[in-house]
């Protein structure tokens, strides 16, 4: 079946073929009842007509209700373990952050079947909280991931997402950011890697609507064989959020001759005294550094690997459990 997703929030010229995400698949729905969650309360049902803001939807979905109510010390771990009879997931995860509280929470999703995950987040933050959450995309090669993520901040909120996306074949994300009210916060990290002939649509929207709020988006990523990517960025000063200020910014590292990558970056401006920046940068690896690397005895190989990964650092070491960040690191070594 044909599906038209993840459609640009501002329409540009149909000659650059980014507004939309065109691809034809087949989707079979199934239950799926395994994951963990652990360090804090939650409550789960089942419900229809899932959809998000991919335009993916489903009949059904599981609904989860994780409500931080207080400072909570232990990181969060909220695991989905795909398997042969859980290969297919719909799920919304809701997290409510309460006023005056501060969380770390790590959110995981691994295979080593191929699987099928169509999941919706949602952040919801009161005044004067505080979190810093991991996203990370593990599932197997063969695999097919439509990852939406909202974010909705109010005064004083500082929300830190750091999102792994380095799973499956086809891949399809969203990020939906409002920063609603003043002195308001959030930094948006996301690493991508596309191997073979991976597909890869990015389409990250960020509104700053409160006075003095801020924002940053910092997308790291390297394509390689037959491999492409697309990605959409925008910060959008609203109307009133003055002394705001907004970046954004993405580096891809191309190794093949054959991979393709476009970008459009987006900077939308309705508000006189706020500061913003977009920038985007794509080419294949400095020859300089490569040189570097190799005169030290370094192979050619793992001399690349070397100057990649030293890109995705700054945000593979924002991952705050040593266990979970060794497995993503091995995971990168593994799929460069």
């Amino acid at each position: 079946m044909k599906y038209i997703l993840n459609k640009t929030p501002i329409r540009t010229s149909n000659n650059f073929k980014i507004n939309d995400f065109e691809i034809d698949f087949d989707m079979k729905e199934t239950d799926f009842n395994k994951y963990e969650i652990s360090n804090v309360e939650y409550t789960e049902q089942i419900k229809s007509n899932f959809d998000n803001k991919i335009g993916l939807k489903s009949d059904k979905y599981y609904n989860i209700n994780v409500n931080i109510n207080e400072d909570i010390q232990d990181i969060i771990l909220i695991k989905y373990n795909f398997s042969f009879d859980n290969s297919y997931l719909a799920s919304q995860l809701n997290i409510n952050l309460k006023k005056d509280t501060t969380s770390k929470i790590i959110i995981l999703f691994e295979s080593d079947i191929e699987s099928f995950n169509n999941s919706k987040i949602v952040i919801d933050s009161s005044n004067n909280s505080t979190s810093d959450i991991s996203i990370i995309n593990l599932l197997s090669k063969d695999s097919k991931s439509f990852l939406s993520i909202e974010n909705y901040e109010n005064e004083n909120s500082n929300i830190n997402i750091n999102f792994i996306d380095i799973g499956g074949n086809l891949r399809v994300s969203n990020y939906y950011c409002k920063l609603n009210q003043k002195n308001s916060i959030n930094e948006f990290n996301n690493i991508y890697i596309g191997n073979n002939n991976d597909r890869i649509d990015m389409n990250y929207y960020i509104a700053n609507i409160g006075e003095n709020s801020n924002s940053n988006m910092v997308i790291q990523g390297c394509l390689n064989n037959n491999s492409f990517k697309t990605f959409k960025g925008t910060i959008d000063f609203i109307k009133g959020c003055s002394k705001s200020n907004g970046d954004e910014i993405e580096n891809c590292i191309m190794l093949s001759d054959t991979c393709k990558s476009s970008s459009l970056p987006m900077l939308l401006c309705n508000e006189e005294d706020v500061t913003g920046s977009h920038g985007v940068s794509t080419g294949k690896i400095d020859e300089n550094k490569l040189f570097y690397l190799m005169a030290k005895g370094i192979s050619e190989k793992d001399a690349k690997k070397l100057i990649i990964t030293a890109n995705f650092d700054n945000i593979i070491n924002k991952i705050i459990d040593e266990k979970i960040k060794s497995k993503v690191q091995e995971e990168i070594n593994i799929r460069i």
